[in-house]
């Protein structure tokens, strides 16, 4: 079949046919008038009072695939719910062709809705089905919706390629509806990158060929097209004409679905030609039509565009409040871009069609008994050297795995050998420190202490004043071996911190950090009402009390901020002080344990 079409602008096309520009509109919903009440039995609004009517399943499923798109057209919920039924009905009847059709159409609206994984999985088992029933006609007609689909996965030349199928089907067999609707994707596609020459042409065609199988839905998508042409060569008036055409035919027809994305174009149009308030007054009906019917996509790219226009207007506050309520309904969507299942039933179509071909191969060898014979005996053999594999694979799998136990027992006993070393390490440190302390401070005052004493046996019994003084200054280091003592007590084991908790036990240490006046100390402490395990408040103090110590002796600071938190079962201890610092290449040299 030859197909020519004219490329005059499409007024003039109505025109050659003995129409005037003011009776164009007129004509076609007339026309498609004319074709409701030729059925007027069905109401694609109400359509389960006439399927009630029909007296078998095999009239339902056929009336509900013959008139899907005035089905989907007047709500997705419906449609979607009695093309299921339309698949369940006649799988389970085993009507492979009414089955194949019904999940295309199912496949359709299940995209619609953005239920994409779903659609791609009927989409290809009605690819498949058609194909192996050689009924081309439904291989050409989800070919268009495939196309699509690699459309939306931004895969261009396998969208082509499932065109190219359409297309050579529908000239073929003059399946002219099919055919405009690949012209119309393809037209698509080529606009979409931008490539505007070659996009035009293939409009301008679709548009002739709706107009001439008089296809309602054909003719309403088709002056969107040509609109955008029309804006695209300056013609905003004119572009805008079309698409109140498209609105009104569609509202003729009651075409809901159709009207929204006649609304979504105008839209679109006045935002390309920076006219922001009207593309959001046109927009906002969009988003509230879209809402109302389940078409989510559209409702997503109408506040998408109210985003735009609005920041284009400096509302940012309107702008705000529109993108994250598109992007919310981003998220909730299927993310078609990073899905495998195309890929995935694309490959078992492709396996099941060559696993045909083997077949069809297998059917020749069975003729020669000898050969076949010889394909048994190899398989069995590859059976075997499979089940010996896979043998060894068990046998090295259970060692290796045992290896990794022995491994993580081994690291394990090191590890519990590292940390009672560095247990009895940090003992015997303790200890050493201690009773450096205690020579240190003890053993000096004790020296004191002997030196008083001698002199008093050298001072005369009459010399009461001398002997008052070496009295008092005996007292004195006594009183300060008292302290000591305490301080040491208090350093080994704090009371506070045996009898309160850690609370009152980390307020006493501050408390006597400030009292030295060397510096100050603040205490944040939060979540400490009850009392933790004993070992925990030993820790946590014992790491406060080496840190403050550390901090002391080397940072050369004058504040200190010890801030200690419990929030359900985490705990956390923050200290930070003021002083110059340290190297942190210093740590990973260092051979102690702080």
């Amino acid at each position: 079949m030859n197909v020519v079409i004219s490329l005059r602008k499409p007024l003039e096309i109505l025109t050659a046919r003995g129409l005037t520009s003011a009776g164009i509109l007129l004509a076609l919903v007339f026309q498609f008038s004319f074709f409701s009440l030729s059925g007027q039995s069905f109401n694609p609004r109400e359509p389960e009072r006439y399927l009630d009517s029909l007296s078998s399943d095999t009239a339902r499923v056929v009336t509900i695939n013959d008139n899907f798109y005035a089905i989907y057209s007047a709500g997705f919920e419906r449609a979607s719910r009695l093309t299921k039924w339309a698949v369940e009905t006649s799988a389970v009847n085993g009507w492979t062709l009414t089955e194949y059709y019904s999940r295309m159409y199912h496949g359709v609206i299940l995209y619609l809705t953005a239920d994409y994984s779903s659609a791609l999985e009927n989409y290809w088992i009605a690819y498949q089905g058609f194909d192996s029933l050689e009924h081309l006609k439904g291989k050409a007609m989800v070919a268009n919706e495939m196309a699509v689909t690699y459309h939306k996965q931004d895969d261009f030349e396998s969208a082509l390629e499932f065109l190219d199928v359409s297309e050579e089907i529908a000239i073929e067999g003059e399946h002219l509806s099919v055919l405009a609707k690949s012209y119309g994707i393809r037209a698509t596609l080529y606009w979409l990158r931008k490539r505007y020459e070659e996009s035009k042409p293939y409009y301008l065609k679709n548009y002739e060929i709706n107009i001439q199988l008089q296809d309602s839905v054909g003719i309403g998508y088709a002056l969107l097209d040509i609109a955008d042409i029309e804006r695209r060569e300056g013609k905003l008036e004119e572009a805008l004409k079309y698409v109140d055409q498209s609105i009104e035919l569609r509202k003729a027809i009651n075409d809901d679905q159709g009207i929204i994305e006649s609304l979504a174009a105008k839209a679109y149009m006045y935002f390309e030609e920076g006219l922001f308030r009207q593309a959001i007054n046109y927009s906002e009906q969009v988003e509230k039509l879209s809402m109302e019917m389940g078409y989510t996509d559209q409702q997503r790219k109408a506040q998408k565009m109210i985003a735009n226009a609005s920041a284009s207007l400096n509302d940012f506050g309107m702008a705000y409040q529109f993108e994250k309520q598109s992007n919310m309904l981003k998220d909730s969507l299927f993310n078609i871009e990073r899905s495998n299942t195309i890929e995935d039933l694309k490959t078992k179509y492709e396996t099941e069609v060559k696993e045909r071909q083997i077949a069809d191969q297998e059917v020749a060898i069975a003729q020669q008994s000898l050969e076949l014979q010889r394909n048994r005996l190899f398989i069995a053999f590859l059976v075997m050297a499979l089940l010996v594999l896979l043998f060894a694979g068990i046998i090295i799998r259970t060692r290796l795995k045992r290896k990794r136990e022995r491994d993580v027992l081994s690291e394990r006993k090191k590890a519990q050998e590292q940390r009672l070393e560095a247990i009895v390490d940090s003992q015997e440190k303790e200890r050493s420190r201690f009773a450096r302390d205690l020579h240190d401070t003890f053993g000096q005052m004790i020296s004191v202490l002997n030196l008083n004493v001698q002199n008093l046996s050298k001072i005369e019994k009459h010399n009461l004043e001398e002997r008052d003084e070496v009295f008092k200054a005996s007292s004195k280091v006594l009183d300060d071996m008292y302290n000591e003592l305490k301080n040491a007590c208090f350093d080994l084991m704090p009371q506070s911190l045996v009898k309160y908790g850690l609370k009152e036990a980390l307020e006493e240490l501050t408390n006597r950090i400030t009292q030295t006046h060397k510096l100050a100390v603040e205490l944040d402490l939060f979540g400490l009402e009850k009392r933790l395990p004993e070992l925990l408040e030993i820790s946590i103090y014992r790491l406060t009390q080496e840190w403050t110590n550390n901090v002391l002796k080397y940072s050369d600071a004058d504040l200190i901020t010890v801030q200690v938190g419990r929030y359900n079962d985490e705990l956390s201890l923050i200290i930070e002080d003021n002083g110059i610092g340290f190297d942190s290449n210093l740590l990973k040299e260092g051979q102690g344990n702080g």
